[in-house]
């Protein structure tokens, strides 16, 4: 078996099903991988090889810490947890805490630990993440897939007009005026 990780998605849906590209490239390559995201534990039947817990509470981070070989910080959230987690882990272990910065901006080279992935605000994030898998962390099985599978019992085209809406975001700037949704349907 390989190695053991701890993946700490964004917590938005959207930025969440994207950045499950990373941890479905490391189960690919024999990595057990616990990934923390805060709103896809609802989702876990579309995730089926991959374990979707909640975020722990700030307290837990010294038993996360003593529970994984690696741990993968998508930072964009400013909360208690994931400032501690990055704080001590950097502390203890800083070559096996990465922190993942995914945002699109020319200013992300400074950020303090852009070294740790490299990211390129230039590129889609699933694109980011299979160049972090290869150039990084030298995976030989890489991906673009986050390896979502819907549901068997779902039917493909049951409902042909019908689609779905995601109203809200994990920032009201970027949340679509009322008047945007009437226009699309």
């Amino acid at each position: 078996m390989g190695p053991k990780a701890a993946v700490f998605c964004h917590n938005g849906l959207g930025d969440g099903i994207v950045s499950l590209v990373l941890p479905n490239n490391l189960q690919l390559n024999g990595w057990t991988v616990d990934t923390y995201q805060n709103t896809l534990v609802d989702m876990q039947s579309w995730f089926p090889q991959l374990p979707l817990l909640k975020y722990p509470e700030p307290e837990a981070v010294h038993n996360i810490l003593s529970n994984y070989d690696w741990f993968f910080v998508f930072q964009n959230d400013t909360s208690p947890f994931v400032e501690k987690l990055i704080q001590e882990g950097k502390r203890r272990f800083p070559e096996q805490v990465k922190v993942i910065y995914i945002y699109p901006s020319k200013h992300i080279v400074n950020e303090p630990y852009y070294s740790d992935a490299q990211i390129d605000p230039s590129l889609p994030v699933a694109e980011n993440m299979r160049l972090f898998c290869e150039k990084l962390l030298h995976l030989p099985k890489i991906t673009k897939s986050n390896g979502m599978l819907p549901p068997a019992e779902l039917v493909y085209k049951k409902h042909t007009k019908r689609i779905v809406i995601n109203p809200t975001s994990s920032r009201e700037g970027k949340n679509w005026p009322r008047d945007k949704y009437v226009k699309l349907a």
